[in-house]
């Protein structure tokens, strides 16, 4: 079982820094003057793809955290972590970008 978790937290990884790794490669692109349209032209002009990127990595780097700390054997870090993402918490940050993700949307409509 822990090879299965392993391997889909590498998959995570792997995909988190695929998007970084582009994201990036687009924002060295940009010409723009201002730090917040060469962000926008590295997400295709749209603030949703933006926030979503972002919202990728921060998902990503909860979920591999703590298969991380499983396999550096750290049990006190990965309870702290479950500790920390609680059903609750995590609720409330899918409402949050749920939120900016349709304000973002009408704003570049």
């Amino acid at each position: 079982m822990l090879t299965f978790r392993l391997i889909f937290a590498c998959g995570i990884f792997a995909f988190a820094g695929y998007v970084v790794y582009t994201f990036w490669c687009e924002y060295r692109e940009s010409t723009a003057p201002k730090v917040w349209n060469r962000l926008l032209k590295a997400s295709r002009n749209s603030a949703t793809i933006l926030w979503q990127k972002f919202v990728i990595l921060i998902a990503a780097f909860g979920g591999v955290l703590g298969q991380f700390a499983e396999l550096i054997d750290q049990p006190e870090l990965k309870a702290s972590i479950q500790a920390a993402l609680k059903p609750e918490y995590v609720a409330a940050f899918i409402v949050a970008t749920a939120l900016v993700s349709w304000w973002a949307r009408k704003r570049t409509m």
